[in-house]
């Protein structure tokens, strides 16, 4: 859950397996999408997962906004998973 002022606005779900911290699902509300949040929730995991010596991985619907929002926050582009973009950053 992602509290801003006490209030929920998001939410991310991320599993850990032996080679990557893996974002699973996420959602910031789009009135408060684009003022950094996203960033410092994925900064503050790629140092978690850096202190664990793992990558950090997400998969993107091929059509899905959310594409840039990852090119932006450091991730490379993997390549095409069924309908999706897998990205990963390195830590």
């Amino acid at each position: 859950m992602i509290l801003y002022d006490d209030r929920p606005i998001g939410w991310f779900s991320v599993k850990e397996n032996q080679e990557n911290f893996v974002i699973e699902h996420g959602y910031i509300e789009q009135s408060y999408q684009k003022r950094k949040i996203g960033s410092i929730i994925i900064d503050f995991l790629v140092g978690e997962a850096g202190k664990h010596g793992k990558n950090v991985v997400v998969e993107v619907l091929q059509n899905n906004p959310a594409r840039l929002f990852f090119d932006k926050a450091g991730f490379s582009e993997v390549g095409p998973v069924n309908n999706s973009i897998q990205f990963i950053r390195h830590t």
